[in-house]
């Protein structure tokens, strides 16, 4: 989505790999790729306006990840979340409390696609959507969730996450239900791990499981585990009733003694550091265990220096632990970039990047010399992944339209360029150009249909389109070849009469169109009086050629299609012939000379020769000749 967007995807040294179809235009690669709903081809897309410094477009095929059943549904899920948000925000007080409300209204979408993907044996899948949920709440706890304390937040996250993310490797760990004295150095390293990550009531169920509850001491240990402080809103509502409430319980601690395991659990709640860093199997539960047991009361502004701390005591994170550490940090940008490294979901970064600018926390540009915005380069990059799938591709609308010209140029070229099935589809689209105010678009829309009614010779449906779109010389174009299939007595009545629809829309809009139209609307009131003459009704006779006159007089359409008036009123002159002259000489005469000009521009249609063409033009002259004469006499 522009030459200054950082494309995370590729590693350090890596080169991009060339497009699949170098040969193809533009819009040809946008056909075919639609309905695969994982590739796109673009970067940057400008429409040229006779500005010699616009016009490039930079195409480039870019594939995503395929998107599960249920992924579908978790997109339209979060579609209506992102909409809502943005209606919410008219007249809100509060945006960091909407703000935070919103981000938990994601949450739950994540965990049932977890589960779905696990119940049908993806396992790969579902382990990738409890990352992002892992990251989701860390960015929760600390950007978007408007309260100061972070303590039993990182508690509850920790709970979470502990389980699928960093035991899932962990050959020493043991779930609580296998936790028994038979056990007992696998046990109660695990135990240990439950108290640090403020798991309470796991690690008492544990301990209880191994008998520790038989003796005074363990019974002991296990009152104080029950009862560690934390800010539960309830009986300690404020940060001075939580320290006076933990110096109690330190009191407690400190007074109790025990042996063995037990007085590790003790050196832990009373929040030793050895003993911390010893079982804590990776810096983010050492940073829980001292946030729980050595400073509860401690802010998100203080804990900085915590996480800096906690850290330092290990190496070799992995890309998912240096994004983790990236956002306690505060480095928000990097741990943005790790984390589409890892998760590799537009979507998920999209709606993350959109509730942290709507907090403040992104910046305004991607570097000083771009003119992109990052929340602008997420929406497209996730919109774009979606705007050629069947069925969501009125969903990435919504994303383009919050990205300014970016995000219009990027609606331009997908209405432009889908396929149009349905009439329905035709409806949606139209109203698209309406709400996003694209007339460019709506015209190259009506254009498409327009062609399309043409080749399945839906003529009528043709000209409303062009009507539409205001191609004046394509409705020119349809109108004459209507008027030679009514002159050669085609059925196309109800394509004329579907056109005359538009007569009142027309005369306002194009002086063009409304010739064109006339024209045809006059020929059809031609054809239909030569029907009756030729069903015996001479009287009708008189209106039909004084129609024609009026037809030739404006010198519309080409010298063929005055050749095919002039005889259709010849023979119909003919068919009077036995009668009293029909016309006066001034109009005979005037069919004369229409004639004789028509001669001065003829050409020879496809397939007729020279000689049949001057014979139709003499027996034409025979019988206007006749009329003259006729007419004269009869007026003398």
């Amino acid at each position: 989505a522009g030459s200054s967007a950082p494309h995370f995807g590729l590693e350090e040294g890596e080169e991009k790999p060339p497009p699949k179809w170098e040969s193809y235009g533009p819009f040809t690669k946008m056909k075919a790729t639609w309905g695969c709903g994982n590739e796109i081809f673009f970067h940057d897309y400008h429409r040229g306006r006779g500005k010699p410094d616009r016009g490039k477009s930079l195409f480039d095929l870019k594939a995503w990840p395929t998107l599960t059943p249920q992924e579908k549904i978790l997109l339209h899920d979060w579609h209506r979340i992102f909409h809502g948000i943005r209606k919410s925000m008219h007249g809100c007080k509060d945006i960091p409390g909407l703000v935070h409300q919103t981000s938990l209204q994601y949450l739950p979408g994540l965990i049932t696609l977890s589960e779905s993907l696990s119940l049908g044996n993806k396992k790969e899948d579902a382990e990738l959507i409890e990352v992002c949920r892992i990251i989701w709440i860390l960015f929760q706890i600390f950007y978007l969730d408007p309260s100061l304390n972070v303590t039993q937040q990182m508690a509850e996250w920790m709970r979470k996450c502990s389980p699928m993310v960093f035991n899932s490797n962990d050959p020493n760990y043991l779930p609580t239900e296998n936790m028994d004295s038979k056990d007992g150095e696998k046990s109660w390293e695990s135990i240990m791990r439950l108290v640090i990550n403020g798991s309470t009531d796991e690690a008492i169920e544990a301990l209880i499981r191994m008998g520790v509850d038989d003796s005074k001491e363990g019974r002991t240990v296990i009152e104080l585990l029950g009862e560690v402080p934390t800010l539960d809103g309830k009986s300690r509502s404020t940060t001075i009733e939580l320290l006076n409430e933990f110096h109690r319980w330190k009191l407690r601690v400190e007074a109790c003694a025990t042996s063995g395991h037990l007085s590790s659990l003790l050196s832990i709640m009373r929040g030793d550091k050895k003993t911390l860093e010893f079982y804590a199997q990776n810096p983010f539960e050492l940073l829980v265990g001292r946030l729980i047991y050595e400073k509860p009361e401690i802010t998100k502004q203080d804990i900085r220096v915590l996480v800096t701390e906690c850290t330092d005591q290990y190496e070799d994170f992995d890309e998912f632990e240096s994004c983790l550490k990236a956002i306690m940090d505060g480095d928000i940008m990097d741990a943005l970039q790790k984390c589409q490294v890892i998760v590799d979901r537009p979507w998920f970064l999209a709606h993350l990047v959109d509730l942290l600018a709507l907090a403040g926390w992104i910046p305004k540009k991607i570097e000083e010399d771009s003119e992109q915005n990052y929340l602008e380069y997420c929406l497209i990059e996730y919109a774009s992944s979606i705007m050629t799938h069947p069925t969501l591709w009125q969903l990435s609308i919504a994303y383009f339209a919050q990205c300014g010209e970016r995000g219009k140029a990027h609606i331009r070229t997908l209405i432009e360029s889908k396929p149009i099935q349905s009439a329905r589809e035709s409806v949606k689209m139209l109203s698209m150009c309406d709400t996003h105010s694209l007339v460019a678009s709506r015209s190259a829309i009506c254009n498409r249909l327009g062609a399309q009614a043409l080749r399945n010779e839906r003529f009528g449906e043709a000209v409303n389109w062009y009507v539409r779109s205001g191609a004046s010389q394509m409705v020119s174009k349809v109108c004459i070849t209507l008027l030679q299939r009514l002159l050669d007595d085609e059925d196309v009545g109800a394509d004329v009469e579907s056109v005359s629809m538009n007569f009142s829309t027309v005369k306002k809009r194009s002086r063009k169109m409304w010739a064109s139209l006339t024209l045809l609307d006059e020929v059809h009131s031609f054809c239909k009086l030569r029907a009756e003459v030729r069903k015996g009704e001479i009287g009708q006779a008189k209106e039909a050629v004084q129609i024609a006159l009026k037809i030739l007089a404006k010198k519309l359409g080409h010298a063929g299609l005055w050749l095919k008036i002039l005889s259709e009123c010849a023979k119909i002159l003919k068919r009077c012939s036995g009668n009293v002259p029909v016309l006066s000489s001034r109009d005979s005469l005037k069919l004369l000379h229409h004639l004789e000009h028509t001669c001065t521009f003829s050409k020879l249609s496809p397939g007729e020769d020279e000689d049949s063409l001057e014979k139709s033009m003499r027996s034409m002259r025979i019988v206007f000749s006749r009329t003259v004469l006729g007419s004269t006499a009869c007026e003398r």
